[in-house]
């Protein structure tokens, strides 16, 4: 899932008052309140500098904040510390909308940690959107078979078919030397074709084994 910001201007987070409370404190709880929102709105926060004149309650103080932090929304914070723990008082001001107001108490030791504050934001801020990105569709490539084991069979085959002929052959040849009485010279050229024949006839039956492992093996492989 991807969370995306949504795009309605920057928070502006004020510390108004700090009693009991340090201002390095008080502006260390601002960032961790500020994290907050952003963690769970998904808006950017700016933090107001805690030296700037202090602006207490909603009224003219908030334009100037706002102009200065460039944010749409303003964040009042009033922070009161106490032994252990610290309460924090949030006003949300936006033009032209009604006011929200929240409040928290926290654990001193735990003020400055972003966890702390979460339910605070989430009572004054909406979720960031979430949105799932759309499915990718798939088209499965249809497999192709190679062409090469059928030719490799059918060089096999031709080369058997040759092997028979040119055996037939040879056998024919062989046949007409031992039953008719030829001149020397025609049993040496008729011996000669025989060989030939043969031969032709041994090289196509190795061709055809050759050609037949190579076409299993292409068969295997692809």
């Amino acid at each position: 899932m991807l969370v995306l910001p949504l795009l309605i201007g920057v928070v502006g987070v004020h510390v108004g008052s700090a009693r009991a409370v340090p201002l390095s404190e008080a502006d260390g709880v601002a960032r961790a309140i500020g994290s907050a929102i952003e963690r769970h709105s998904g808006r950017r926060v700016e933090v107001d500098r805690p030296d700037w004149e202090q602006c207490a309650a909603p009224g003219p103080c908030v334009a100037t904040v706002r102009a200065r932090l460039r944010a749409d929304d303003v964040l009042l914070l009033s922070v009161v510390g106490g032994p252990l723990q610290l309460f924090v008082r949030a006003q949300r001001v936006r033009e032209g909308e009604p006011m929200q107001e929240t409040s928290a108490k926290v654990d001193r030791e735990r003020a400055l940690a972003a966890e702390s504050w979460a339910e605070l934001a989430a009572s004054l801020f909406a979720p960031a959107a979430v949105t799932t990105p759309p499915a990718i569709a798939t088209t499965a490539t249809p497999t192709v078979s190679s062409p090469y084991p059928w030719i490799a069979a059918s060089v096999g085959v031709a080369a058997v078919a040759g092997g028979i002929a040119f055996g037939t052959l040879s056998r024919g040849t062989v046949a007409e030397i031992e039953d008719m009485a030829h001149t020397p010279e025609r049993r040496a050229a008729l011996d000669s074709r025989a060989g030939t024949q043969a031969t032709v006839a041994n090289v196509c039956f190795g061709l055809a084994v050759t050609a037949g492992v190579t076409a299993v093996v292409l068969w295997v492989i692809d």
